[in-house]
């Protein structure tokens, strides 16, 4: 693959994510991104985050059926401070030749509501990789962008740029916790017969817990972000499953059962400092920042019954009824992290400062 300079593309990208519109802080939860991008998630402070996409592909096609696969394990760690860091770990990946594991370590920091920067290193391809995402709500639609950059793209010696664009559409928004997604990256410098890398898939809320399941099509097997980002000519069919683990209860990055019951008031008279609306199955506002004694409101604007329950279920708001809300008071200082009852794949937290 031939090399020349494209620095003069990327420099324009990154001004156009940074002056793109925003939205207040919303919760990027997993139904609201694609199968290959991540969006400007950062999960919720002191969860980990686990992360298991397998992607299945006919080894000898027009032979018999012979399967193989490409199973990425990313656990990835919530940061009180609107980051996140964590490491995917892809078997038998296709990424980089004569590379078949391939390892990502990368951070993620979001400086304001809908941009996020991440960087990482990726073993298989030796590269620093790097990528600046904007997020924005449209209706029942959720769509972002991405611009790439690749130290050494494919572990071939060049560096890349790339252009990623997904969405999301909700079709029963405030029924049903079920996502239609989709997504294409393309880099800049293709090599010769290598296609765009393009994903499908269709994500649900399980109830009652709290996982999400993602059924889905693509022509990229690793998640990383080399993995994303270039086409390997054939589609593969799999599933993800993400599950949340609240690590910080034995971090001690929560405050204490008793702490947290005695610092969590219901205020049904007092006005709102701050408003969470609750749709689409997820806390619209879902990592907000406070000042001690603020009053924070959910409003559930959906068409079912949720709540705002302490992960330790220290404070519970009980049932949310649709059309109705709930107040509380937040007297001191911590990190406050909820889910619904019905609906444990919504998560949310509350930083008291």
């Amino acid at each position: 693959m031939a090399h020349r300079s494209r620095t003069p593309f990327f420099v324009p990208l990154l001004a156009v994510a940074a002056a793109a519109p925003i939205t207040p802080a919303a919760a990027q939860d997993v139904l609201d991104r694609t199968p290959n991008m991540m969006d400007v998630w950062v999960g919720v402070p002191w969860e980990l985050h686990v992360l298991l996409p397998h992607r299945f592909h006919d080894v000898n096609p027009g032979e018999d059926l012979d399967l193989g696969s490409t199973t990425t394990f990313t656990f990835a760690l919530g940061f009180p401070w609107s980051s996140m860091a964590g490491v995917a770990y892809a078997m038998r990946s296709p990424t980089a030749p004569g590379e078949p594991d391939e390892v990502e370590a990368f951070v993620r920091y979001r400086p304001i509501s809908d941009l996020a920067v991440t960087g990482a290193w990726n073993s298989a391809a030796g590269s620093f990789d790097a990528e600046a995402a904007v997020a924005r709500r449209l209706g029942s639609v959720h769509v972002h962008g991405g611009a790439r950059w690749f130290s050494d793209a494919r572990g071939a010696g060049d560096d890349d740029f790339a252009l990623a664009a997904g969405a999301t559409w909700h079709p029963l928004p405030r029924s049903a916790p079920i996502a239609l997604s989709g997504d294409i990256a393309v880099p800049l410098d293709r090599a010769e017969g290598e296609d765009p890398a393009w994903s499908a898939g269709v994500q649900v809320g399980i109830p009652h817990t709290a996982v999400t399941l993602s059924l889905q099509a693509s022509n990229t097997a690793a998640t990383t972000l080399q993995g994303t980002t270039f086409g390997q000519g054939r589609t593969r069919y799999g599933f993800e499953a993400t599950v949340p683990i609240p690590v910080g209860f034995f971090l001690g990055g929560f405050p204490d059962r008793e702490a947290a019951a005695a610092t969590v008031r219901e205020e049904p008279g007092e006005s709102a400092d701050v408003v969470v609306d609750v749709e689409r199955y997820a806390f619209g506002r879902g990592r907000i920042e406070v000042p001690a004694g603020s009053v924070v409101e959910w409003v559930n604007r959906d068409a079912v019954v949720h709540t705002a329950t302490a992960l330790d279920n220290a404070w519970n708001s009980g049932a949310i009824p649709p059309g109705q809300s709930w107040k509380a008071r937040f007297d001191r200082p911590g990190i406050y992290p909820y889910y619904c009852g019905p609906h444990p794949f919504m998560r949310g937290v509350v930083i008291v400062r």
